[in-house]
């Protein structure tokens, strides 16, 4: 799992040597365009990216297509394909530096240490230098509403509590500033309350409730895949609603999926 101080999903990465970001050629975003260092320019969404769990892969927010590389070992970005492992890719703190999954002295580097803008981007063996080692900065939090496509409610903590061991459940909208049914994704994709950004949400017994995270728990690490909630140690495993109730007060729980409405949300940014 990825190891960097970033609250939200989104974030920059920024080379040690130039400051310089990861960056779209020529600002494109089609299947294998160029990925180059370029001074950062706030706002742009070509700038950002963020971790995908569920496929170890670092991905651009604007087109959502992966880091991958050419014939040439040059990183570029592409269309997700399970086979190949030179689409997966970590941030390892120890070393400051993106490492390959599948070889982890394989990491990225701007050869010579270019500060250029424009500067390519390619995987070479590890050596320690400051042109392979970069800086993950988070972007600002986006909160969301959970809605079922059942019944059109939003996912909601019980009493608005923020203490672990809160049920979540199923409630008409309130204003969109209510925090108790605000959501949002952290830097490893897991779904988090605004309410308490420490909890996650946590699959105990026949309900789901907040809780602390531990990573030797099967059931506190969910992430949004397409309109699911999935567990990442076991894809299989969705969030639904509980006996598909469709009043207030609903409560959900963990199902194997079968495309039922009940296990479908819409993911709505505030």
């Amino acid at each position: 799992m990825m190891k960097f101080n970033v609250i939200g999903r989104y974030f920059t990465i920024e080379n040690k040597v130039s400051g310089n970001v990861l960056d779209l050629k020529n600002g494109h975003s089609y299947p294998r365009t160029s990925v180059v260092v370029s001074k950062e320019n706030k706002g742009d969404e070509l700038q950002a990216w963020y971790f995908d769990p569920l496929t170890d892969t670092i991905r651009s927010r604007h087109s959502r297509l992966c880091l991958d590389l050419d014939a040439a070992g040059r990183l570029v970005i592409n269309s997700f394909d399970w086979n190949d492992k030179n689409q997966k890719w970590r941030f390892n703190a120890s070393k400051d530096v993106i490492e390959n999954v599948a070889n982890p002295q394989q990491v990225l580097d701007v050869p010579g240490g270019s500060k250029a803008p424009g500067a390519e981007v390619f995987a070479t063996e590890f050596h320690g230098g400051n042109s392979q080692k970069w800086r993950l900065d988070g972007l600002p939090v986006k909160y969301f509403l959970i809605r079922s496509q059942l019944n059109e409610k939003v996912l909601d903590i019980l009493g608005g509590k923020s203490t672990s061991g809160s049920r979540v459940i199923l409630w008409d909208q309130k204003s969109k500033g209510a925090d108790s049914q605000l959501w949002f994704e952290d830097s490893y994709g897991n779904v988090r309350p605004k309410v308490n950004e420490k909890l996650v949400l946590q699959g105990t017994g026949h309900c789901i409730t907040t809780g602390d995270f531990k990573t030797e728990a099967p059931r506190c690490y969910w992430v949004i895949s397409g309109n699911k909630i999935v567990n990442k140690e076991n894809h299989n495993e969705v969030l639904g609603i509980k006996d598909r109730l469709t009043l207030d007060g609903a409560e959900l729980s963990v199902s194997l999926y079968r495309g039922e409405p009940h296990q479908h949300w819409h993911f709505e940014y505030v």
